[in-house]
């Protein structure tokens, strides 16, 4: 699963979350953060076909006005695995997902949450294709705040690979493991 929390979320503030869990049953994103905050966490878990392994991934933030915001992996992504896509912006406009292999993105979650006026989404594209990758988030509008993570994983299912998702919009403690996504 991946799970993504954002307290005030744009800017350095995205922490994601990177779990293999090979046993079936409910699970959940949870986090630990310095402040006290108000938060906006979300979690997809996916669908295995053998053990699981987190590839690589990498990061970009912005705090210039741009429609679009983008990254590459610093390795080629193997064919067949699957790329997921978290990014966070300012306000409310649309987000689509594109990587320069032509693969194709699903939303797994997204929500806005109206406190710190930011949007969360966890995007992922099945069975990608094999090759250098950079990966680009385009939204509707300008936000003056973007920030994208790119997470590569093996053996995961190359169809309909998105098992559960949860998302929770709350106030969280500084207690370990209390900022949480909900289970699924």
């Amino acid at each position: 699963r991946l799970g993504v929390s954002c307290p005030g979320c744009v800017g350095d503030n995205l922490t994601s979350e990177d779990k293999i869990q090979s046993a079936a049953g409910a699970t959940a994103a949870t986090f630990t953060f310095d402040l006290a905050t108000h938060y906006l966490a979300q979690m997809a878990a996916f669908k295995a076909t053998a053990p699981p392994v987190y590839v690589q991934g990498a990061s970009n933030s912005s705090g210039s006005a741009s429609s679009t915001i983008g990254m590459a992996f610093g390795s080629a992504v193997a064919a067949g695995n699957l790329v997921v896509v978290a990014v966070a912006w300012e306000g409310t406009s649309a987000v689509t997902v594109t990587d320069t292999r032509g693969n194709v993105y699903a939303v797994a979650t997204s929500a806005y949450d109206a406190v710190n006026g930011q949007t969360l989404a966890i995007l992922y594209a099945a069975n990608a294709a094999s090759g250098a990758t950079t990966v680009t988030a385009t939204f509707g509008a300008a936000p003056a705040l973007q920030r994208l993570a790119i997470h590569e994983y093996d053996g995961i299912a190359t169809t309909s690979p998105l098992d559960a998702t949860a998302m929770n919009i709350a106030d969280g403690t500084t207690t370990a493991n209390t900022i949480t996504s909900g289970s699924a």
